[in-house]
């Protein structure tokens, strides 16, 4: 019980950077649990040694201090210890091919033992929202590695010469220890060559990349992602162990979505079902987005989950629909809501008219 008290005073102290707080706050921590998790004990504690002598605290896990720029002294990455996220919802094929990848990876002394080179590359594709930067997040995590994202805007200089050198400094990085390097937006590096509106410098930086790519250590990965793999130069598709594109969700990954973001039990289970059928088109992130309102209306306003669901939905997606499309989703809202829902409010919900849904609904 003691624990659970010290936690809101810890991260109180971290958040008004009172080190001395904190440092006192965990010292008292560890006499707490040291009885009972060790091994805990031993972590908060190396952490705590670290910062006591001027280092980053995440050395004590390994993570070398971040690169930054020589001119302005700005991080050029962003480094996060492996932190657990939800498992991505991922068409069958493209769970197979991660999971493939994840299993090379868990067995990468005994693959290198046997003279064999585990895959250590891997291109991500797909439309914005597909949860591409999630994915990558979660390797990292179940593999229990460092993950290491590149800042391009930090890195990319307009200063002749600079974007290269901030860029040999964060591959560098990415091979000094086992760490998940991520170069997101991968094609504002790694631009066509034959591309006439870009500098010398941004073709010898892909010619950098290919290097990199061909001679990457095993201990470490090289991820990447692109909304744009149409800008990406040629080669670059051959360097990678494994290009995975990420679609849009189909109905039963909507489906699972839907699940995912919606407190259990807040919307019936058919209902959500359902509407999965009517989201054709949302990402991943979309549908997070609509969850999150729903559930946001329903804490806030009191307002019935079902209709807010159903009238995001209607609002969000209704001018793609054909006309039978329409005329079912009405024939759902009535079902789910009854006489509570008018045919006013449902035409409102999906741009028709009041007459023209009484007409569905009869038919």
């Amino acid at each position: 019980m003691k624990l659970q008290k010290l936690l809101p005073q810890l991260i109180r102290a971290a958040l008004d950077q009172d080190q001395q707080q904190v440092r006192r706050t965990a010292m008292s921590i560890v006499r707490e649990i040291r009885a009972e998790e060790p091994a805990v004990a031993k972590e908060i504690a190396e952490a705590m040694a670290y910062g006591d002598i001027s280092q980053r605290a995440s050395r004590s896990v390994g993570i070398n201090p971040t690169p930054s720029d020589s001119e302005n002294h700005s991080p050029l990455a962003l480094v996060q210890e492996p932190t657990p996220v939800p498992e991505p919802v991922l068409s069958p094929t493209e769970r197979v091919a991660l999971q493939e990848f994840l299993d090379e990876r868990s067995h990468l002394q005994s693959l290198l033992s046997s003279g064999l080179e585990p895959s250590k590359s891997l291109l991500v594709t797909g439309p914005p929202g597909v949860g591409k930067t999630h994915l990558i997040t979660h390797i990292a995590s179940v593999l229990k590695l460092p993950l290491v994202t590149l800042d391009l805007s930090t890195a990319i200089s307009s200063y002749l010469g600079r974007t290269g050198f901030n860029l040999r400094k964060v591959i560098d990085y990415g091979q000094s220890m086992p760490s998940v390097l991520f170069l997101d937006e991968f094609d504002a590096v790694a631009k066509r060559r034959d591309d006439p509106t870009d500098l010398g410098e941004l073709k010898r930086i892909v010619n950098v990349l290919l290097l990199e790519l061909d001679r990457w250590p095993a201990h470490s990965i090289i991820a990447a992602a692109t909304n744009h793999p149409d800008l990406l130069d040629p080669a670059v598709w051959r360097r990678f162990d494994l290009v995975l594109e990420i679609s849009l969700p189909g109905e039963r990954e909507r489906t699972d979505l839907l699940e995912m973001y919606l407190p259990e039990g807040l919307v019936p289970k058919d209902l959500v079902r359902a509407v999965a059928s009517f989201t054709d088109g949302l990402s991943g992130a979309g549908i997070r987005q609509l969850c999150g309102k729903v559930v946001r209306k329903n804490l806030i306003h009191g307002e019935r989950p079902e209709s807010c669901l159903l009238s995001e939905v209607g609002l969000r997606c209704a001018e793609s629909w054909g006309k039978a499309t329409r005329e079912r989703f009405c024939g759902c809202i009535k079902d789910a809501l009854g006489d509570s829902v008018s045919s006013r409010q449902l035409g409102k919900w999906i741009g028709l008219s009041h007459t023209t849904v009484q007409r569905y609904l009869r038919d």
